[in-house]
């Protein structure tokens, strides 16, 4: 039962990450990119006197190039006889209101490298010309501040990387206002020539071999005694058999593989160890000539402790309040976001603390919430007596309700905060760009309310009609109050 119920979980918790909406290239965060494509791909090792910039020349026009635009800042990307040209409309408040940027390349540790490109700009002006970390605090590893002119121009810099190797940076030109300057009007800057280059390898540290991964996997949390048993044989260098090896050593099942089964994505040849009717509890190794697999148990209630680690993932992701180290380990931070969040296109302020982040940033969706918390409700009306649990280290445990309710709960609470006095539902409450990777209490910019929509009243009003018979055993008063507001919105 705990298996099934882990499972449903585990989608909810995945769907509940996905409901962010779409962000344009131009206004997504630096760190918030996709993944490089083949074109762009981190090269490794990097090739000594080989430009790493793809389309450094534009002659395939501004493919791999992308604008980032904050704070005011608005600019077009064109490309005009084989050059790059940005076309900036308002400098914006910051040198970086306007960026171009490239992503796919990487640095090592000891590697001395060329940074160089042609540039001229409408107007004379100063540009920063950096190559950075591409998330937390961005801070570069090497940055020139260059004064450009109206003629093109060829500028060059040579450093070692000195950090440690980074195996996706950001090369990138900030070409907003500039610290202690007044805003230059609207101009077209040109770039041409772009490289990054390692021109000395000599003195580049290795990097720490990756440990060896089995070539037979199996499952990472086990298996229960009346499971089906399959492990997957990578490759095709085994003697067609397989052996499944107790902690002593001695054999406790032996087989044949079946297969072959070749995975055209992969590209790989695999054979299967069904081992289903090896029943006796215990630590197993599987076996197949030189191959062997990770360590992993037969148990009855082996899904438990899963059950566990997948719900305490809802507990990680609070905002609004401190978790400590008892409860959380590693994922502990002071309370964050606590302070009021403006209404977009007003100038009144609300309190909306509280609540579930989103995925990987720290936005909170009415949307998402909603449906996770309505997963985590059905889950419990049809398996009350599989998560009546309440020792599942949350602060609320001990306290006589199921620790499921009280984690949806906290979401509840902050769901109801996000109506309006007319029954409609703010869609979320985000800043104006993603922060990149730092510490929830670190981002300390302003916080926005997004308008009312009608996805997330509908949610709200649905989540809202639920929790009324969820609490009303547990909690009368809190049952009402949800139900009044399903009626109002």
């Amino acid at each position: 039962m705990k298996r099934i119920v882990t499972a449903a979980i585990a989608a909810a918790l995945l769907l509940a990450g996905c409901a962010a909406p779409a962000q344009s290239v131009s206004s997504v965060s630096p760190s918030a990119v996709s993944a490089p494509s083949p074109e762009t791909a981190a090269p490794s090792p990097s090739a000594q006197n080989e430009n790493m910039v793809k389309n450094g020349d534009f002659s395939s026009g501004t493919k791999n190039w992308r604008l980032y635009l904050a704070n005011g800042g608005k600019a077009a990307l064109a490309e005009n006889g084989g050059e790059g040209v940005v076309k900036i409309a308002s400098c914006g408040t910051t040198d970086y209101a306007v960026q171009l940027y490239y992503d796919g390349f990487k640095l090592e540790t000891g590697g001395k490298y060329r940074f160089a490109f042609d540039a001229k700009a409408g107007i004379g002006r100063e540009i920063a010309a950096r190559l950075q970390v591409n998330g937390g605090d961005y801070h570069p590893y090497i940055e020139k501040k260059l004064d450009i002119g109206t003629q093109m121009k060829r500028y060059e810099i040579v450093f070692t990387m000195e950090e440690g190797t980074d195996p996706a940076p950001r090369l990138c030109f900030n070409i907003g206002t500039p610290a202690g300057r007044d805003a230059p009007p609207a101009h077209d800057i040109h770039f041409d020539n772009v490289e990054v280059t390692l021109i000395d390898a000599s003195n580049i540290l290795a990097p720490e071999p990756e440990p060896e991964r089995p070539d037979i996997n199996v499952s990472q949390i086990g298996y229960e005694p009346e499971d089906v048993k399959i492990a997957v044989v990578r490759g095709d260098k085994h003697g067609g058999t397989f052996q499944v090896v107790g902690a002593g050593g001695a054999a406790a099942f032996e087989g044949t593989l079946k297969g072959p089964v070749v995975s055209g994505a992969s590209g790989e040849t695999n054979y299967l160890a069904d081992f289903s009717a090896l029943k006796t509890q215990g630590t197993y190794t599987i076996i197949s000539a030189d191959a062997r697999s990770y360590p992993f148990e037969i148990r009855e209630g082996v899904y438990a402790g899963a059950f566990k680690t997948v719900f305490k993932m809802l507990y990680l992701q609070r905002c609004g309040t401190e978790l400590p180290a008892g409860l959380a380990g590693g994922f502990a931070h002071k309370a964050c976001h606590t302070g009021k969040a403006v209404i977009y296109g007003t100038d009144k302020t609300k309190d909306v603390s509280g609540g579930w982040h989103d995925a990987g940033d720290y936005g909170r969706y009415v949307v998402s919430g909603a449906k996770a918390a309505a997963d985590l409700l059905f889950a419990y009306q049809d398996f009350p007596e599989a998560l009546s649990g309440d020792d599942y280290g949350i602060p609320e445990s001990g306290n006589g309700v199921p620790d499921v309710l009280d984690e949806a709960r906290y979401e509840l609470e902050w769901m109801l905060k996000m109506q309006d006095d007319g029954g409609g539902v703010y869609h979320k409450v985000t800043g104006l760009v993603f922060p990149g990777e730092v510490m929830p209490e670190d981002e300390t910019a302003q916080l926005y309310i997004m308008p009312v929509s009608a996805a997330a009243t509908g949610d709200f009003a649905a989540v809202m009609a639920m929790s009324h018979n969820a609490y009303k055993d547990f909690d009368k008063k809190f049952a009402a109050k949800c139900l009044a507001a399903a009626k109002k919105a």
